[in-house]
């Protein structure tokens, strides 16, 4: 066999078990697929989180879905259903978040709102602040699981001792003078056996609070986005408003000025001089409070913002599912992240009734301890002794003038007033829902009115024009109908900004604010 036959052989065994490795892989991976478990690991009255793991134990996906509440019909929508996904096997031993890439914006620039919503974000104290309370949370819930572990303790100091003993012997009293002196040093490992349940539910209360917190962190990422748009959407409008109060206010005095003119040449009356002219001092008062308006608009987006914008004509007009897409009658309204905290404390004050109900339990512990005693502490002079210890424990606290009964009692009363907070935030979300959806509806119908009045403006407009040019309508019913254009022509463009704000206030209620 030459050469060249051995390298084609080799290669062709080679290929074959490549070949045979993929299959294998492809094979495993089927089996893993199909010996997917999930599981229930997480359960309150209004949600249920599922963990899916392969059968190495290896989480691959996770979730959170939201029970029905009492009284209230969950629809499902053909689009836009919220679901919230968390990373359960990072939740609580990484607490990095992914942080949003740098973007800078200058001063007179404008980004179109999704680019600058991740700066705003990240840049945002009140985000910051909620993320760093995460974190303690995080750590709370590491120093309640310590309480399962060991406690070792050291102890070193120097003792002096002096002992008079008095003593009786046939009669005659003496004492006995000894003193010693020397170093004690002990090392002391102490572990908790059981203690009815209290670290167990002081765990369980850490790691409510700990989802709690994150919670909260999503509520005010959500909270800094929606007053970041609202703020954006509002120095359009305002332009907006002032842009077509210019045009009327300028409209006026070229009227005013043609209105003199013909009051010059008789072919216009003195009354209808001062009509146009108070329609032009109206219009003018008008103009500068609508630009008093725009400037405070202006304020706030650079309190909110950071940076100075440009004329809100630069700016791009924020796409409708900018958060996200909306159900189309959205019914559940469980991804509300108030909502959620308020479950959350509910399930924390049970748990908080549960531990004061377990202060009346004993609790066991073990201790295991050894002391080295130097020079003349170990009993005589110059000398040295060890001891080992061992015990265990067992303390109950049987009587404490009542305090375990009050601390019990309390944390019951806290339980109900947790409950019925968590109906009335619930109550008061579902009664918002319906209100805004119902506003967010009637808003839609109006928009359509406005436009068709806007047509009917520009064409009546353009009559009334025609009939002036031939002589037929006073310059004051000119004037008057393209008013009404212009502010229909504003009233359609804020209209449909109005609708966008309703849409993003609509995605933050029910919870549905894709971040």
């Amino acid at each position: 066999m030459d050469k060249n036959t051995t390298v084609k052989h080799s290669i062709g065994l080679i290929g074959f078990a490549l070949f045979f490795w993929l299959m294998a892989e492809m094979m495993n991976s089927a089996v893993q697929a199909s010996e997917e478990k999930c599981t229930i690991i997480e359960e309150t009255d209004t949600y249920i989180q599922k963990n899916c793991v392969n059968k190495n134990g290896k989480v691959i996906s996770a979730s959170i879905e939201s029970k029905p509440m009492p009284g209230i019909t969950i629809v499902e929508s053909d689009q836009g259903t919220p679901q919230v996904k968390v990373n359960v096997e990072k939740f609580v031993d990484e607490t990095a978040l992914p942080e949003a890439p740098i973007i800078q914006v200058k001063d007179g620039e404008i980004l179109p709102l999704d680019v600058m919503l991740p700066k705003l974000i990240t840049e945002s104290d009140r985000v910051q602040s909620a993320k760093e309370n995460f974190k303690a949370s995080v750590e709370d819930l590491k120093s309640a699981k310590s309480m399962y572990h060991p406690n070792v303790s050291v102890t070193y100091g120097h003792n002096e001792e002096s002992d008079r003993t008095p003593s009786q012997s046939s009669g005659a009293e003496s004492i006995s003078n000894t003193n010693k002196s020397g170093t004690k040093a002990s090392i002391t490992l102490t572990q908790l056996i059981w203690d009815g349940g209290r670290t167990d539910t002081a765990v369980d209360i850490a790691k409510r609070n700990s989802q709690k917190a994150q919670i909260n962190l999503e509520l005010t990422i959500e909270d800094v986005i929606v007053e970041g748009v609202t703020v954006y959407i509002n120095m359009i409008k305002n332009y907006n408003t002032y842009q077509a109060n210019l045009k009327i206010e300028d409209n006026a005095k070229k009227a005013l000025a043609m209105t003199i003119e013909k009051v010059k040449k008789g072919e216009a009356s003195k009354m209808e001089q001062l009509q146009i002219e108070q329609q032009y001092r109206t219009y003018e008062s008008i103009t500068t409070q609508s630009k008093i308006q725009y400037e405070i608009a202006k304020e706030n987006f650079v309190k909110v913002w950071g940076f100075n914008p440009p004329e809100a004509d630069q700016f791009p007009m924020p796409n409708e599912d900018l958060l996200g897409k909306l159900p189309n009658n959205p019914k559940n309204y469980n991804g509300n992240k108030s909502l959620r905290m308020a479950d959350y404390d509910k399930v924390i004050a049970r748990l908080t009734t549960k531990n004061m109900k377990n202060e009346f339990k004993p609790t066991i512990d073990s201790t295991v301890s050894y002391t080295d005693y130097q020079n003349d502490l170990g009993g005589g002079y110059g000398s040295a002794k060890s001891e080992w210890r061992f015990d265990v424990t067992m303390r109950w606290t049987l009587f404490n003038g009542w305090k375990n009964t009050a601390d019990y009692k309390a944390a019951k009363h806290r339980e109900q007033a947790m409950e019925l907070t968590y109906k009335s935030t619930a109550k008061n979300i579902n009664n918002q829902v319906k209100s805004l959806w119902t506003n967010f509806n009637n808003m839609k119908k109006n928009l359509k009115t406005l436009e068709r009045s806007n047509k009917i403006s520009k064409e009546m407009y353009t009559l009334t024009l025609q009939d002036f040019k031939a002589g037929n309508s006073p310059l004051l019913a000119v004037f008057s109908m393209k008013t009404a254009e212009i502010n229909s022509e504003v009233a359609v463009k804020n209209a449909k900004l109005d609708l966008l704000l309703q849409r993003y206030n609509i995605h933050k209620l029910i919870g549905s604010i894709n971040q």
